[in-house]
């Protein structure tokens, strides 16, 4: 497997409301990490350049911590947006991501700051193609049957690998 890009929570871009809150733990090492409310559903966004030797499929694995969340799980989906050079889409005005990805961690660890992860296979991927600019939307789905965990979920990273 390539890897396509691994994402993390300093290059992040967020829309203009409900976004995760980007905080940093850890006394002396400062590590970043992005907490996803459990009440509302909050979205960040990451910006790669898709390889020339892409062949895909793709799969996405999300790292993280829980905050304070001891039961229960959590849910994530993620959106690709895919513009070639030849694309017809106003990029300043205009969002075209495929359809929704979805993966669920459950349940969490019992104890909170221990690791979790989600993978997902990108079956909805935008018809990727290598050169193409490429948006990652990450979301946390807190409407969806299977997050139930009442805490926080942190993510520390975001990591897109080409099967290839």
């Amino acid at each position: 497997m390539g890897q396509l890009g691994v994402f993390e929570p300093n290059s992040a871009q967020f829309p203009s409301a409900n976004f995760p809150e980007r905080v940093t733990f850890h006394a002396t090492e400062r590590r970043a990490v992005l907490y996803y409310d459990a009440a509302v559903e909050q979205t960040a966004a990451w910006v790669v350049v898709a390889p020339e030797d892409l062949t895909g499929p793709l799969t996405v694995k999300i790292k993280g911590i829980a905050r304070t969340a001891t039961a229960g799980g959590f849910a994530f989906d993620v959106s690709v947006e895919a513009m070639g050079p030849t694309a017809t889409i106003n990029r300043l005005t205009t969002v075209s991501y495929d359809s929704v990805n979805t993966g669920v961690q459950d349940p969490v660890p019992a104890t909170n700051g221990f690791p979790w992860e989600i993978e997902i296979q990108l079956d909805n991927d935008d018809g990727i193609a290598a050169g193409d600019i490429v948006r990652i939307k990450n979301t946390r789905q807190v409407d969806h049957a299977d997050d139930d965990a009442s805490g926080d979920a942190g993510v520390e990273t975001i990591a897109i690998r080409d099967a290839a």
